[in-house]
């Protein structure tokens, strides 16, 4: 399973689509020694989600193939790419996002590479997590907290 983010840099706001960006996967038996036939590129689909969209595809290692190699291109666009993780098909996998000067956790991301985002007060309290989903970025939890003056 091959999982990413792509996004193009300057694409107009109505752009339904990201269709210059791709992540290539080639096989070599040997150092520099293409398996025939096996150079796959996958390119976005779904929706595009605050200015990203997802790649997520399964793919099998053919059995003569000893190194793998992820090119990440464009067809003549400036893109960036995000949260690349290659992993068993029927594997699991959540990756973690900590704050750099703060060490909090920002974020997780699932097997299907979404992200749930985790906010914090001036105080360092949760106080919103929000979820990624095909729909967009929706917030499934808030709360406030308050100390009573005396």
């Amino acid at each position: 399973m091959l999982g990413a983010w792509v996004k193009e840099v300057n694409a107009s706001t109505t752009q339904v689509d990201y269709t210059e960006p791709y992540v290539r996967v080639n096989f070599y038996s040997s150092v520099g020694v293409l398996v025939p036939g096996t150079s796959l590129d996958f390119n976005s689909q779904g929706l595009i989600i605050e200015s990203w969209q997802r790649i997520h595809e399964e793919f099998t290692i053919p059995p003569t193939a000893n190194f793998i190699e992820i090119v990440l291109g464009t067809n003549g666009v400036h893109a960036l790419f995000d949260d690349i993780r290659i992993y068993p098909v029927d594997g699991s996998m959540q990756s973690y996002v900590y704050d750099p000067v703060s060490l909090k956790l920002v974020a997780t991301l699932d097997e299907n590479n979404y992200a749930t985002f985790y906010q914090y007060d001036l105080e360092g309290n949760l106080v919103r997590t929000k979820k990624e989903t095909e729909r967009g970025v929706i917030t499934i939890q808030e709360s406030r907290q308050s100390t009573l003056k005396q």
